[in-house]
């Protein structure tokens, strides 16, 4: 249930019947709220991220195949694992891209012209890792196994688009695996059974 109040200049605000504002944010599809002005007040789950994960596409959509951000989280977090590092950051390599299941898979190029966009995605990444107990920012080798991945994916999913990858001087190996893309289906259930499998907590 949503009551319009009447501000000041007759401007019409919606407001939820928590009293959240609607026009700061969006509904989850499972019932809660992303509050995008003040994300510390959102309510939401690891659920919600997982299933808005496995519906957002990686480069914009633009691959041969439909390929979801979480299976991308999932690579980068077990290709973390095979390099020999801990728990606790083979779950920030499986979350380091939880932001995008309020925020959406924005371009990299395109964020670079949007200074306001990256404050809010900073707040809400931070937001996010504190509910989870996760570091923030990351360690740089979870950016690491994200450029590993991010260059077997070019090759895989994206044949025809230039190949490899220098990140601060140095040429990126592509990560030791094929990217084969799963439905949407198995890919949150393949995030949500990796979140527990690491000692992630039902929240």
């Amino acid at each position: 249930m949503c009551l319009q109040i009447v501000e000041g200049c007759g401007r019409v605000m919606q407001v939820n019947f928590k009293g959240i504002l609607m026009n700061k944010g969006i509904h989850l599809v499972g019932g809660n709220f992303f509050n995008f002005a003040s994300p510390e007040l959102s309510e939401y789950t690891i659920q919600d991220i997982a299933r808005n994960l496995s519906h957002i596409c990686r480069f914009t959509g633009s691959v041969n195949k439909f390929y979801g951000v979480s299976q991308h989280s999932i690579y980068v977090s077990l290709l973390l694992e095979s390099w020999g590092y801990p728990v606790d950051i083979q779950m920030a390599g499986l979350m380091h891209d939880a932001s995008e299941a309020f925020l959406g898979d924005v371009a990299s190029p395109l964020k670079q012209l949007l200074p306001d966009y990256r404050k809010i995605e900073h707040k809400v990444e931070s937001t996010i890792m504190k509910k989870y107990g996760i570091s923030f920012p990351f360690e740089k080798v979870v950016k690491k196994a994200d450029n590993a991945v991010f260059v077997a994916e070019r090759e895989d999913l994206q044949p025809k688009c230039p190949q490899g990858l220098v990140y601060e001087g140095l040429t990126v190996e592509r990560a030791p695996f094929k990217i084969v893309p799963w439905t949407s289906e198995k890919s949150q259930k393949e995030f949500l059974r990796r979140y527990f499998e690491l000692g992630g907590v039902d929240k």
